[in-house]
């Protein structure tokens, strides 16, 4: 969560570079890269020096450019580019959804061209001697603890092929098949947080590589079903009430309703300041200021 907060932090500087200047988005693009071309130098950093005998640097620094043992990935730096090219990825589907014919022929291009490129670096930084060893350094985490390159190139290629897919799947031509499974975009936070509990809770287990490929499907099916249960529960709760019923689903869906309000209340003030500085900062300065020249 401090990785978000600190996006969040950020996000005021991001916004007025990819807004105010025509090809910020594409110089944030190019800048955020550039840790990850960097990645064979973070290894040779001079260790950090103690501070009253104790290494009281090596989680932070860590966890701002991935330089030394302690806080696993992604760092600052190199999450910045999952935020930026996050971004460029919603203004390309703005194009797909909502520009005209050229807008959307181009979207399709610049998607298409960012699946290729991922891929292509995808397999040249996949270790082709030992295959599987990468497989299992992606599934123990020790790319992503790493701030290896590949972790990112392999996400990047997920995330825009799914985007792509599900826009013009459910968006474009307007499809319903399967659409049951969005409730896994409505309840994301609640997936984020129980599933983690779950996957730290559930036992290690050392063993042969078929039953680890089982047991990994087996803790993702017990995530997806507890989500899929907490949103059956609130959709039926909120039709319990609707029918002047008050069942278990109701009372649940109400307590949750109470505890979002709650939290709603307690920062609502923060986040209109907030809403309202991205708001100016995203503004371009001859949007901001209209001169009179009536006199």
């Amino acid at each position: 969560m401090k990785f978000y907060a600190l996006m969040l932090a950020a996000a005021p500087i991001i916004i007025a570079i990819s807004t105010r200047y025509r090809f910020g988005l594409a110089i944030l693009l190019g800048l955020s890269i550039i840790p990850h071309l960097a990645h064979p130098l973070w290894a040779h950093l001079e260790p950090l020096p103690t501070v009253f005998g104790q290494d009281y640097l090596s989680f932070p620094a860590s966890f701002l450019y991935g330089g030394a043992a302690g806080a696993g990935g992604p760092s600052i730096l190199h999450g910045l580019f999952l935020v930026i090219y996050g971004m460029w990825l919603g203004r390309t589907a703005n194009d797909l959804l909502n520009g005209d014919g050229s807008r959307r022929n181009k979207a399709r291009h610049a998607l298409f061209i960012g699946i290729v490129l991922s891929t292509l670096i995808s397999a040249g930084l996949w270790n082709w001697q030992a295959p599987y060893g990468t497989v299992r350094a992606i599934s123990d985490m020790s790319l992503r603890n790493l701030n290896h390159p590949l972790y990112y190139a392999l996400g990047t290629c997920a995330m825009t092929v799914a985007a792509w897919a599900a826009l013009e799947f459910y968006d474009v031509q307007q499809k319903q098949y399967a659409r049951f499974i969005t409730f896994i975009g409505s309840s994301s936070l609640f997936t984020f947080s129980f599933g983690n509990i779950i996957l730290i809770l559930a036992p290690r287990v050392t063993t042969d590589p078929l039953f680890t490929l089982v047991y990994g499907l087996a803790l993702l099916a017990v995530v997806v079903i507890m989500s899929l249960m907490f949103r059956w529960a609130l959709d039926r709760g909120a039709q319990q009430r609707q029918s002047g019923e008050f069942g278990l689903a109701a009372r649940f869906q109400s307590a949750q309703g109470e505890i979002v309000a709650g939290i709603h209340r307690a920062v609502l003030k923060p986040s209109q300041i907030y809403a309202k500085m991205l708001q100016s900062i995203s503004q371009k300065p001859s949007a901001r200021y209209v001169v009179d020249t009536s006199r």
